[in-house]
């Protein structure tokens, strides 16, 4: 046994005799989430009650209205519709024909 496997304060013994525990207790502490890329836990010993969460300043971005309709991002369901607002407007003249005006407009359900 290391001292890193005894909790800090604790004092155990090993092949090399009396070990003084480095462990970092954690217990309940709760790992904020900041990036989608993950968060980093903190060695230590856990004891099963702490939460993984995301920051306050995340969650508050996490609203029906940013969130695509029809998509359910961590419970909530989005409302948010895109729209297309390009409208493509051309002019084609071929020298033997009348000009020709052709106008699209494009909409994305």
């Amino acid at each position: 046994m290391d001292a890193g496997d005894l909790l800090a304060g604790k004092t155990g013994y090993g092949a090399e005799g009396v070990i003084e525990g480095t462990m970092t207790n954690n217990a309940d502490n709760d790992v904020e989430i900041t990036d989608v890329d993950g968060t980093t836990i903190p060695a230590g010993y856990y004891n099963g009650t702490g939460a993984a969460k995301l920051s306050d300043a995340e969650a508050a971005k996490v609203i029906a209205g940013n969130v695509k309709s029809g998509v359910t991002l961590l419970g909530v369901t989005g409302t948010l519709v895109e729209q297309a607002r390009a409208v493509i407007e051309s002019v084609l003249t071929v020298p033997t024909a009348p000009s020709l005006t052709i106008t699209a407009e494009i909409q994305e359900e």
